[in-house]
């Protein structure tokens, strides 16, 4: 009975973990798109250029200018890479989401394991 406790808090401590890192990348994307700081809203020049005219350039910032590149390549609109990225979301937090309901079941079954053997006894 101590391995489906053990599994069943497991399980639940990776759902609300993977839950709490999908609730936070949503906040960031929608407080970048409210600020404007959105890497496809924002007004992009080229990469040296904006390079040059900063020395202090950060590996946050390096990333963010790659990735632009990289989409703006695509051609893909922004609404619908915003719509993408929201999709992805939903698809950690479901995932984030079944794994706590799991561990949560695991957890509840443990109980009544215990009882029945108590009955049997």
């Amino acid at each position: 009975m101590k391995a489906n406790s053990s599994t069943g808090y497991a399980l639940l401590a990776v759902g609300i973990v993977i839950l709490l890192f999908t609730f936070y990348q949503a906040y960031t994307i929608f407080n970048e798109l409210m600020t404007g700081t959105f890497p496809l809203l924002a007004t992009q020049g080229s990469g040296a250029a904006q390079q040059a005219a900063s020395q202090n350039v950060s590996v946050q910032q390096i990333v963010g200018n790659a990735v632009s590149s990289a989409l703006s390549g695509l051609h893909i609109n922004t609404y619908a890479t915003i719509i993408i990225l929201l999709i992805v979301l939903e698809l950690f937090a479901s995932i984030g989401y079944k794994f706590a309901k799991i561990g949560v079941e695991t957890l509840k079954a443990v109980p009544e394991n215990q009882a029945d053997k108590k009955q049997k006894s």
